[in-house]
C-alpha cells in the first residue's frame, strides 16, 4: 500500500491534466495489484516456480530505452530540508548560529 500511495501521489499532477476521477479510480487498483504481484514474485523468487518464471519474464520486457529510477522531487526536496533543518539545530545547539 504504501508504494501504491507513492505512485499515486506522484501521478496526481498526470491525473488533473489526463485522467477523469473515474479512469483514475479504475487505474489506482491495477496498480496496486500490479506492485503486490511484482513484491510478492520478488520474494518467492527462489522458492516459488512461478515467481520465478513470472519475474524472469517481466525483466526480459524492460526495454533498453527505461532510464534508470530515481527518487522523486518531492522525496529529494523533504531530505534536502531536514538536512537543513538539522544543520540550523547543530549550529543553534554549538553555539554558532547565523554563522555560514
Amino acid at each position: 500500500m504504501l508504494i501504491a500511495m507513492a505512485v499515486r501521489n506522484e501521478m496526481e499532477d498526470f491525473h488533473c491534466k489526463y485522467l477523469s476521477d473515474a479512469q483514475m479510480q479504475e487505474l489506482n487498483p491495477m496498480i496496486r495489484n500490479a506492485i503486490a504481484t511484482a513484491l510478492y514474485a520478488a520474494r518467492n523468487y527462489s522458492e516459488d516456480e512461478a515467481s520465478y518464471e513470472w519475474v524472469n519474464f517481466q525483466l526480459r520486457l524492460i526495454p533498453e530505452y527505461w532510464e534508470e529510477p530515481e527518487l522523486t522531487e518531492d522525496f529529494r526536496n523533504l531530505v534536502k530540508s531536514l538536512r537543513r533543518r538539522h544543520r540550523e539545530a547543530l549550529r543553534k545547539s554549538s553555539g554558532t548560529a547565523g554563522q555560514p
